[in-house]
């Protein structure tokens, strides 16, 4: 009996992948067309592009279903945005009540509109020599008390243009 669960399972996973309902995790060597170099708190790409703290990026559109992004996310779960109405919000929508996650892409969306200014405060180099690495970079929106912070994988979100360098 236990044996034609776990059969129906896999046939059901296999059957969900199979017609593109889920996306496999994209390859990370596939998704960046250059290569990053930290060198202190500068980023340099081999595709010309520095990025260093204090610079202005702008937003750009969701790239996931529902116009969410991928690769932009808040930095810290604990933030007003998030806080606020949280428990009403939960009780009000079956969808927050079966996934909280998509209601933190939907306040990112709500939060981060297209072409809105945001300043890069750290980059990040995450990950490790056999698997590679990624940077991130911590983004700030606007300034005070209420500004939101945002962490972004920046190679994916340059591919993907979610973010978009500021022309001067």
């Amino acid at each position: 009996m236990r044996a034609i669960h776990i059969n129906l399972i896999l046939l059901f996973g296999f059957l969900i992948l199979s017609c593109g309902c889920v996306q496999p995790p994209a390859n990370p060597d596939l998704l960046s067309d250059t290569s990053f170099t930290l060198v202190g708190d500068t980023l340099f790409s081999t595709g010309n592009i520095k990025i260093y703290p204090q610079q202005k990026w702008l937003s750009g559109k969701g790239s996931d279903e529902n116009g969410w992004f991928k690769t932009i996310t808040f930095k810290s779960p604990a933030n007003w945005a998030l806080l606020l109405g949280r428990k009403m919000e939960i009780e009000n929508n079956v969808d927050y009540q079966i996934d909280e996650g998509i209601r933190t892409k939907d306040k990112v969306k709500e939060y981060l509109p297209p072409n809105d200014t945001l300043v890069v405060t750290k980059i990040q180099k995450r990950g490790n020599t056999k698997w590679g690495y990624k940077y991130v970079v911590y983004l700030r929106q606007g300034k005070g008390l209420l500004s939101l912070q945002y962490e972004c994988y920046l190679a994916e979100a340059l591919k993907t243009e979610e973010m978009l360098l500021v022309k001067m």
